[in-house]
């Protein structure tokens, strides 16, 4: 397995570290900020995306999960950060509780060893933004919104 870290943060120094002590430092690949217009490159080329997001600091759905299910990646995500708001558990990925660090290998491991399986929840994942997740889809529900609030005034 090589994890590859899109993006960067306040710990990005701190993780860096922790990789290189615990002597998987060959087996992490540390790409940084990537531009919108190139980020479909990196989904396309993974296996699974894993955001184990945690509460504190607070955080909200990020973007790159409804992103990767759209290039049919299952999505390892934690119970925080509205990640069950996209991911059906079981279905298009695996939901883990938040910081529960052995449930999360556990849940990247499963997927690591069964391709099919990955295969299966990517597709199921890339349907989902289809039909429930994509711009189209929560534009109409927008305006259907904002039509029942405009006919209680």
């Amino acid at each position: 397995v090589v994890a590859v870290m899109v993006g960067t943060g306040d710990e990005w120094v701190r993780w860096q570290a922790l990789a290189e002590s615990l002597g998987i430092g060959d087996r992490v690949r540390w790409v940084g900020i990537v531009p919108y217009d190139e980020i479909g490159v990196w989904y396309n080329a993974c296996d699974m995306l894993v955001m184990p997001s945690v509460t504190a600091p607070a955080d909200g759905l990020n973007v790159c999960v409804p992103d990767a299910m759209s290039c049919a990646k299952p999505v390892v995500g934690t119970t925080a950060a509205g990640n069950d708001l996209a991911i059906v558990d079981g279905e298009t990925g695996l939901i883990v509780l938040e910081r529960d660090t052995a449930a999360l290998a556990e849940a990247i491991a499963l997927l690591a060893d069964k391709p099919v399986l990955r295969q299966q929840m990517g597709l199921l994942g890339r349907l989902r933004v289809t039909t429930d997740l994509g711009w189209p889809v929560l534009a109409q529900r927008y305006l259907e919104r904002f039509e029942r609030l405009r006919r209680k005034d």
